[in-house]
């Protein structure tokens, strides 16, 4: 399961830089700082283009993550499971493996 962790992690920093290229294109809108804007009604109804391209950025962003999940072997209960556990003290000497590990990705 650490190993499964371990190779999840890294894809999912994966796709994040990756998914960031398109964030970076979003910004054009000038929207970066106040998101709260797109569930406003008013501005979704003036601005389509706006909304389209966010919904896009999302449903990007759901593909991606579940296809992290699917190449690891893991899924994203079992994922968020493994992170919960690893704050147990019990847990500290494989928290520490899979940390040694992810530094080396970063």
């Amino acid at each position: 399961m650490a190993r499964k962790y371990i190779n999840d992690s890294m894809y999912l920093l994966e796709a994040r830089r990756e998914h960031e290229k398109f964030i970076e294109a979003f910004q054009r809108y000038g929207l970066s700082d106040d998101l709260s804007k797109l569930a406003d009604s008013a501005f979704r109804e003036v601005n389509r283009d706006v909304i389209e391209a966010w919904d896009l950025l999302l449903k990007d962003w759901k593909k991606r993550e579940k296809d992290v999940y699917r190449k690891a072997g893991i899924t994203e209960d079992e994922f968020n499971w493994i992170g919960g556990a690893l704050t147990d003290p019990l847990n500290k000497n494989i928290e520490n493996e899979i940390n040694r590990n992810l530094i080396q990705f970063r």
